[in-house]
């Protein structure tokens, strides 16, 4: 066990609002989905675009005060070129959405194809992703 590394890492993660609480990502209108799933051939003949809803999900005994002063500048990426979001989005206690484009017609044809979308904190960015998103 790496005791020391460990405890450096809990003591870097001091420092971000999100680290110590569960960030949910999923779409509203495909019924909570926490991902996104394009299989058949009328979802693949063009772009596709769905708001993503992203949330923190508090601990029972957390105080409305902690839940108020809760905001999180959130660096938006995808892992791949065909899958386009936004570069930015402030996260606040009640959540936020933005749009996931997914460009079909740059794929190979009868290949499966995986990317995801990585939220970090921004000021944190070395702590690695908050939340993830699979397409």
């Amino acid at each position: 066990m790496q005791v020391p590394a460990a405890h450096e890492l809990l003591v870097s993660f001091a420092d971000s609002q999100a680290a110590s609480i569960f960030i949910r990502a999923s779409i509203p209108a495909r019924n909570n989905a926490r991902g996104l799933y394009l299989r058949d051939p009328a979802h693949t003949e063009g772009v596709t675009t769905v708001n993503v809803m992203v949330a923190p999900q508090f601990h029972v005994d957390c105080n409305n005060e902690d839940k108020v002063n809760f905001e999180v500048q959130v660096a938006l990426k995808s892992t791949a070129a065909w899958c386009v979001v936004p570069s930015f989005l402030v996260l606040n206690a009640s959540g936020k959405g933005f749009d996931l484009s997914v460009h079909p017609e740059t794929l190979t044809q009868g290949t499966a194809s995986f990317a995801e979308v990585l939220g970090f904190d921004a000021t944190a960015p070395h702590l690695g992703p908050i939340f993830r998103f699979p397409v």
